[in-house]
């Protein structure tokens, strides 16, 4: 196999794995919320990492930290969508999410870091679920999708919204 023939292979077998993880909040309506992200935006899994708070940000900006010479934002999406959450005894861990600015002619990486927990799945598309009706009020424009699975809600992030900094402090896109 050759290496092209390899990445291409790599690739497309990468676009179909997901990683799903729940919220670290609580039952909302008596079902677990859980987050899901493809392996391709999954970059990297950190348990050391200092993270530096940063004075008058947003409540779910935890902070920034440094990873690979990038300074980059530390977001709790359980803050973001206003979940209760719970209180955390294990040290944190954190994912580097990776998306795209294609908000412009120039396509930008982008980078962030959440939160997660130790029981992380991968999972292999498609995942029998359904479209929920469970709406977080006023975050439309970070959620690509919210489905109903037998574990719970699945919270599909719009990751691209989220770090790409056009996004008023009411949650919607800046045209």
């Amino acid at each position: 196999m050759t290496q092209a023939m390899f990445k291409e292979f790599s690739q497309k077998d990468t676009q179909q794995k997901v990683l799903v993880f729940p919220a670290q909040a609580k039952s909302i309506e008596g079902k677990q919320v859980f987050f899901l992200f493809s392996l391709f935006q999954m970059e990297d899994v950190l348990t050391t990492i200092r993270v530096q708070e940063v004075p008058f940000s947003p409540a779910y900006i935890s902070g920034i930290s440094d990873w690979r010479g990038n300074v980059v934002p530390v977001i709790s999406l359980e803050q973001l969508l206003g979940l209760e959450q719970e209180t955390v005894s294990y040290s944190q861990r954190l994912a580097v999410i990776h998306s795209i600015d294609q908000s412009s002619d120039v396509k930008d990486d982008l980078w962030g870091m959440v939160q997660i927990t130790r029981n992380i799945k991968m999972m292999t598309l498609p995942i029998p679920c359904t479209p929920s009706d469970f709406s977080f009020k006023g975050k439309e424009a970070f959620i690509r999708g919210v489905y109903e699975w037998e574990e719970g809600l699945l919270v599909v992030m719009n990751m691209e919204n989220l770090l790409n900094g056009n996004i008023s402090a009411g949650g919607h896109c800046v045209q």
